[in-house]
């Protein structure tokens, strides 16, 4: 209800006896003032009502919001909030760098958002659940149309904001589950609910780029197998090399004295690469991986450092078992050159941290006849030498050589090394409880590079009888019986 005074001043009230009055005149003279300053304003749609609301004074906000039905629009969708300093925070170069875990997927949704949307998947299990951050995307998805518009104004606003936002929510659905397909394979329950959203979506639309978008995602769901066991593939059109095979084999003579360092320096990579490809996301995060149920949080990256100790003792065992010191100087010529072959052919850097390791033990420093006939070999003593610079203890070098060539398997330790240190510096939100993009962006480039070795393949023949030795399941070796061993050696 409008009433006019003889002095032509305006008492707005509602049926429900809400005096408007005061906002009214306020929207009066704002939009006067604007007239003057800049001239007839043409009508402008907002996309965004709440953030519209920002321009008036605080105490109008409430009102405006009841109008709209804002309130009730706001409790069920979480996103669209303005922009304060107690949701998402930027650097002096606009950079974000911390927000909320909403606010973040908010960001990812825009245009230009890959950067955020990497972080996000590389990250999000140290701030929120697999299934939170699945019931957020949904929502996100789930955009609802402001109230009190036109119907042009709906087409706009459905072809500018809400197909927008969509095609954004299936992207990152569709790069979730192709990055870590291993969550939806182990979470069932997580997959079920992915499914049954984009089912009911598809069967709910008539936009072709819906369904296609919900196709796309559900045939990548489908393509996953439970307990899918991760096998070497070759590459199209390319033919893996030959094994190489020796003449015969002495079940009883070592296996390091009779298989070309060639063939053992793939049979590494094909092991290693397979256990790399088996870590998931959460296994890297908070160093899971040295927690006291470790095996629970960190599966993968528990089986690849125990391979490392499995695979020493196993070298180790080789050296110190030939009573032949011509044979003790074989092993080692040969591990000096499936490390050499390793690193120089295959661009595989896990395997010679190994063999550095053992060059290192105390039992092969015991062994100190056996070392000198080594390095008496140009060749061999050059490559202990490129062994002893190349993983320095900071891993500076190695970091270097596997940023500069195509590498197939990494260091593992000297990545996971980076992990640490950023968790030692960095906390995981800030003081107002913001996430903190500062150590997550960190944390996400490592991730990243882990992530991106794990596509690699290694394209060789397995040889069964060489990688069941190499796999050092059974070793029942101990470090200290054999540096005893070892001394006892070298006395004789």
């Amino acid at each position: 209800m409008i009433k006019m005074s003889s002095k032509e001043t305006v008492e707005v009230k509602l049926s429900d006896g809400r005096d408007l009055t005061e906002l009214f005149r306020f929207l009066m003279e704002e939009n006067a003032r604007m007239e003057e300053e800049l001239g007839p304003v043409e009508d402008v749609v907002y996309d965004n009502i709440e953030k519209s609301l920002e321009y008036l004074p605080d105490h109008f906000k409430n009102i405006c919001r009841d109008l709209f039905e804002l309130n009730k629009l706001i409790s069920n969708y979480l996103f669209d909030k303005p922009d304060s300093s107690s949701n998402i925070e930027y650097n002096s170069q606009e950079e974000i760098i911390s927000a909320t875990f909403t606010k973040l997927i908010e960001k990812a949704t825009e245009e230009g958002s890959s950067e955020i949307s990497n972080i996000l998947f590389h990250t999000y299990p140290v701030y929120g659940t697999d299934s939170e951050l699945l019931k957020m995307l949904i929502n996100r998805h789930n955009v609802p149309i402001p109230p009190m518009m036109a119907p042009s104004e709906i087409g706009v606003f459905h072809a500018k904001k809400i197909r927008s936002i969509q095609s954004k929510v299936a992207s990152l659905f569709k790069k979730w589950v192709r990055q870590w397909p291993g969550i939806f394979m182990h979470n069932s329950s997580l997959r079920n609910t992915l499914q049954s959203f984009l089912e009911d979506l598809s069967s709910s639309t008539s936009e072709s780029f819906v369904k296609t978008n919900c196709s796309t995602i559900l045939n990548c769901l489908e393509s996953l197998e439970e307990n899918k066991e991760d096998k070497t593939s070759f590459g199209e059109m390319k033919i893996p090399p030959s094994p190489v095979l020796p003449k015969e084999i002495d079940f009883k003579t070592e296996p390091l004295l009779i298989w070309s360092p060639v063939e053992v320096a793939r049979q590494l990579t094909i092991i290693e690469l397979e256990l790399l490809k088996k870590v998931q996301i959460g296994e890297l995060l908070e160093k899971n991986w040295e927690k006291p149920n470790k095996q629970e949080l960190a599966p993968n990256v528990v089986e690849i450092n125990k391979r490392f100790l499995n695979v020493s003792l196993l070298y180790l065992s080789a050296i110190v078992n030939q009573s032949d010191p011509n044979n003790r100087v074989r092993v080692v010529k040969n591990l000096l050159e499936i490390a050499s072959e390793c690193i120089n052919e295959l661009h595989n850097y896990e395997s010679p941290h190994v063999i550095k390791l053992v060059l290192k033990s105390d039992a092969v420093r015991a062994l100190d006849s056996t070392c000198k006939k080594v390095k008496k070999s140009t060749t061999h003593k050059n490559i202990w030498e490129k062994l002893e610079s190349l993983y320095d203890p900071q891993f500076v070098n190695i970091k270097q050589e596997m940023a500069t060539n195509q590498t197939v398997v990494p260091c593992f330790l000297a990545l996971r090394q980076e992990l640490t240190q950023i968790d030692a510096v960095f906390r995981d939100v800030n003081e107002s409880g913001l996430v903190n993009l500062v150590k997550h962006r960190a944390t996400s480039d490592v991730i990243e590079k882990i992530r991106l070795y794990q596509e690699n393949l290694a394209l060789f023949h397995p040889v069964r009888a060489l990688s069941t030795y190499l796999r050092a399941n059974d070793i029942k070796a101990d470090q200290e019986e054999l540096t005893s061993k070892a001394r006892t050696l070298e006395r004789e």
